[in-house]
């Protein structure tokens, strides 16, 4: 829950290298628009964007990423 209730983050880009995205780590980041997670990134908890509803996942089109946002209805862009 590392970012848990943050209203001013709007943007976060995940380094390469990063494998997961942790239980409620951006959960009520009501700010938050755009977050770019990068392929090595193999799990994402479920509610780790619980609350988010402006969020838009930037990845690659065949990433966990993409399927992760497609199950949980998150708008997705490819990069």
């Amino acid at each position: 829950w590392t970012f848990e209730g943050c209203t001013a983050l709007e943007e976060v880009r995940l380094n390469s290298g990063t494998w997961f995205i942790g239980e409620g780590v951006f959960e009520s980041c009501t700010a938050l628009r755009d977050i770019y997670i990068p392929d090595s990134v193999e799990r994402i908890f479920f509610d780790a964007f619980w609350g988010c509803d402006k969020l838009t996942i930037h990845a690659s089109e065949k990433s966990y990423a993409a399927e992760y946002a497609k199950e949980n209805n998150i708008s997705f862009v490819a990069i």
